[in-house]
């Protein structure tokens, strides 16, 4: 036993090298953070600019913002399928609540 986890141990890292583990765990981390920015960027559109007077400044904000978002799209990341799954059962099982809740033909808000 001892001698397969030694050989375990020592092929781990190269194994980890190989399929760049480290570099696609960085791309998350960044990919998420931009989204996490649109997130708040598109909340404060709908909060601050939809207040405003000017309706061509909301729509000149929201195509901004989508174009970004487009631009994030472009490079996809593909996460394992066991975890694609267990994210989606937490959806259905209502563990995932969004902050802000959108109905038709009011102003969105944020939940208590």
């Amino acid at each position: 036993m001892t001698s397969f986890l030694a050989i375990f141990a020592g092929v781990l890292p190269s194994i980890y090298e190989k399929l760049d583990l480290q570099q696609h765990v960085d791309e998350i981390i960044s990919q998420s953070g931009q989204y996490k920015n649109l997130e708040n960027s598109f909340k404060q559109a709908a909060n601050i600019t939809a207040l405003d007077s000017n309706p061509d400044a909301l729509k000149t904000e929201f195509f901004s913002l989508m174009r970004r978002i487009e631009e994030l799209r472009s490079r996809p990341l593909v996460i394992p399928e066991k975890h694609f799954q267990k994210g989606r059962r937490e959806v259905k099982d209502g563990r995932y609540e969004p902050d802000v809740i959108f109905h038709p033909n009011t102003t969105p808000q944020t939940q208590a």
